[in-house]
C-alpha cells in the first residue's frame, strides 16, 4: 500500500516539476515555432496551419484532451485512416514529433473503430 502512495506522489511531483519545463518561453508561452508546419508562432495558434501553439503534456492537459476528443469528432479521419492502415509507423512518428493537425487524436480514433465495428456486426 505504502509503494502506491509513494508512486502517486511521485507522479504528482513530476507532473509540478515539468509543468514549468511545458512552457516555451517569450509572450505568454507563445513564441518559437509551429511544432506542425514551423512557421513563426505570434499567438495562441499558428497562423499556417491552425494547430495550438502550445502542446498538452500535462496530466490535466490530456484528461482536457481526451473529454474534447471524444466529443468533437470532425473531418480529419480521412486523411488519418488511410495512414494507419497503409503506413502506420509514419502516421505514429508524425503524430509524436508534433504534426497534430492533421489527424485524429488516438483516443479518439480507437472509440470511433470500436463504434464502427460494433455497427457493422
Amino acid at each position: 500500500m505504502s509503494d502506491q502512495i509513494e508512486a502517486a506522489g511521485a507522479l504528482v511531483t513530476a507532473g509540478l516539476a515539468a509543468n514549468p519545463l511545458d512552457r516555451p518561453a517569450g509572450d505568454c508561452g507563445q513564441s518559437g515555432a509551429c511544432a506542425n508546419c514551423g512557421t513563426a508562432l505570434s499567438g495562441p495558434f499558428c497562423s499556417k496551419c491552425g494547430q495550438r501553439a502550445h502542446l498538452h503534456r500535462s496530466i490535466g492537459d490530456v484528461f482536457h484532451e481526451f473529454l474534447h476528443g471524444i466529443t468533437h469528432f470532425d473531418g480529419k479521419a480521412w486523411t488519418t485512416l488511410p495512414m494507419l492502415l497503409f503506413r502506420p509507423g509514419k502516421l505514429i512518428r508524425s503524430y509524436i514529433d508534433g504534426h497534430r493537425a492533421r489527424y485524429v487524436a488516438p483516443v479518439p480514433l480507437f472509440l470511433m473503430v470500436i463504434f464502427l465495428m460494433f455497427f457493422v456486426l
